[in-house]
């Protein structure tokens, strides 16, 4: 679509897809049945315009010489590429003027621009995500709730998947409505806290929220009382585990204040799908849906761009 958008651009017909030849496409761009069943699950059909479909392409680019084409006909394609793909994506974008394009492409421009595919928050500390399905408040912090809570051992520590892979189990479901977020593991009854707990803070305990002293902050907070504490030991199988509430904004060990809640260093984390599929592609170990991948970058905003590490530029 992108390609085809530029030739109309430069006046250039030329064809884009699988020019009625689906078993030579898929032998060409060397896609697997399941590859095909997947793009044809994810609504691909002829003439859409999708060019990728999880990172895996969807056609081809021909352009046709014939008797009549001439030397100008080539050096005006040579032209187009040398102008448009030895430069960024901005400026193709910039180049793609939606009133020269036939009404059929004109919605395609919008396509190439970053899009918003999910918001998430992790209302404890390392544990599963609460995907948001509508608008969400905003606070100094980040997103409402964001990291507002942590588990914390015997000793005050904060506890992290580092050590204890089994808090991504621990899956949170927020109901601003009723005041109360509920806490739900496999093979166990569910366990509900109030979102808004009004007493005294604890005192302070040291949370090393990494391993890094940088992190080492200090945080207030409030005990959610004994039994979703009690919840937390026999999930997990560890005694004397509490769930805190950050009460306050956090302290460093120089007693300067950070305006975040409990995540190790900024109010919103941001990961690209494009990013972590580029990713998955270097990685030679057994391979796991893109979905499963990227939940394990635990970010607030899941973008996907055309291409990836876009969002280092």
């Amino acid at each position: 679509a992108e390609v085809a958008c530029l030739a109309a651009v430069f006046n250039i017909q030329l064809r884009t897809g699988c020019f009625c030849n689906p078993g030579a496409c898929q032998w060409f761009l060397q896609l697997s049945n399941s590859d095909i069943r997947n793009q044809y699950e994810s609504g691909h059909i002829c003439s859409d315009y999708n060019d990728l479909i999880d990172g895996l392409p969807t056609g081809a680019v021909r352009v046709s010489f014939g008797y009549m084409t001439r030397k100008q006909d080539v050096d005006k394609i040579i032209n187009m590429i040398e102008e448009c793909y030895l430069a960024s994506l901005e400026d193709r974008l910039q180049r793609m003027d939606i009133s020269k394009l036939p009404k059929a492409l004109q919605h395609i421009p919008e396509r190439f621009k970053p899009q918003l595919k999910e918001i998430c928050i992790y209302p404890v500390k390392s544990c599963g995500a609460f995907k948001i399905k509508d608008s969400w408040p905003l606070t100094t912090t980040g997103f409402l709730y964001d990291r507002g809570w942590m588990i914390v051992d015997a000793a005050g520590m904060a506890i992290t998947q580092k050590h204890q892979s089994r808090l991504c189990l621990i899956k949170p479901i927020i109901y601003s409505h009723k005041g109360i977020m509920e806490l739900s593991f496999t093979g166990m009854e569910s366990v509900y806290v109030s979102l808004n707990i009004r007493r005294e803070p604890i005192d302070e305990i040291s949370a090393f929220l990494c391993q890094s002293k940088i992190c080492n902050d200090l945080v207030a907070g409030y005990d959610c009382g004994d039994e979703v504490a009690s919840w937390l030991s026999d999930c997990l199988e560890m005694p004397g585990l509490r769930l805190i509430k950050q009460a306050v904004g956090r302290r460093t060990e120089l007693g300067t204040t950070k305006d975040i809640a409990l995540s190790n260093q900024a109010q919103f984390l941001l990961i690209n799908r494009a990013s972590v599929r580029w990713l998955t592609e270097k990685i030679s170990t057994e391979k796991e849906p893109l979905d499963c991948t990227v939940d394990r970058f635990r970010a607030n905003l899941v973008i996907e761009t055309q291409t990836a590490l876009e969002e280092m530029d």
